[in-house]
């Protein structure tokens, strides 16, 4: 859990399609915060149905973003990566096995 709080902090970028990957085993409502993070972030929450829950943008302006419900996984992308990939609520999401 420490290592999970620290998250993106500490980084000076995010390279376009990588990102940082938070199991939450079992699903629940959480809370991200953008912190020290220097540049724009997407959240992406996702439910254990493996399903898109929301995607919510971080950056100067919001610097939190709280799940709509129980998520099992959230990733955290490049800020704009998620519209330029077409990821929305609703997605399909594979998760790692």
């Amino acid at each position: 859990p420490a290592r999970r709080d620290y998250g993106l902090q500490g980084r000076s970028s995010l390279a376009d399609g990588s990102g940082m990957l938070f199991i939450f085993d079992p699903a629940q409502p959480v809370l991200f915060a953008r912190k020290t993070v220097p540049f724009p972030i997407d959240v992406i929450f996702v439910r254990a149905d493996e399903r898109v829950a929301a995607v919510l943008p971080l950056d100067a302006g919001h610097q939190f973003a709280a799940s709509p419900g129980d998520v099992r996984w959230v990733v955290e992308v490049p800020g704009g990566w998620a519209r330029r990939s077409s990821v929305t609520t609703g997605s399909a999401f594979t998760p790692p096995r």
